[in-house]
C-alpha cells in the first residue's frame, strides 16, 4: 500500500481540479518501510525502503493522461505485512492493541505478478 496512497491522492486531486473544485493542489507522500524489512531477506530488503515525494497540480496544465484504480486481494499472501498486536491496559481498565513489528514477506517474483 506504500505507493497506492500517493496515487489515490494524486488522482483525487486531479479530479478535483478537472471538476473545478480546486485551482491547484499539492500532493505529498512519504513512506517509512525500513522498519518492516527483514534485512537478512534479500528478496525484500533491496526493494523496500524509505522515501518521500511531492507534486503540484495546477488548473490549465495537461493533467493526467489516464488512470485505472483497481484492487484485488486474491494475491495478498504474495506480498504481506503480517500484523501482530500486544494488548496493553490503560487507565480505567481500557485496553488497546499496540502493533508489534514483524517483517514484511514476499513470495519471490510472485509478489510482482499478482
Amino acid at each position: 500500500a506504500a505507493c497506492s496512497g500517493f496515487l489515490f491522492a494524486l488522482i483525487t486531486a486531479a479530479q478535483g481540479i478537472t471538476a473545478g473544485s480546486y485551482e491547484a493542489a499539492l500532493v505529498v507522500g512519504a513512506d517509512a518501510l525500513s522498519r518492516w524489512v527483514d534485512w537478512d531477506d534479500r528478496n525484500t530488503c533491496i526493494l523496500f525502503g524509505d522515501g518521500a515525494g511531492a507534486v503540484v497540480l495546477e488548473k490549465g496544465s495537461q493533467g493526467l493522461l489516464g488512470f485505472a484504480l483497481k484492487s484485488d486481494g486474491a494475491g495478498r499472501e504474495k506480498l504481506a505485512l503480517p500484523y501482530a498486536g500486544a494488548a496493553r491496559t490503560l487507565v480505567y481498565g481500557k485496553r488497546v492493541t499496540l502493533p508489534v513489528g514483524r517483517p514484511m514477506v514476499m513470495a519471490g517474483r510472485g509478489g510482482f505478478l499478482f
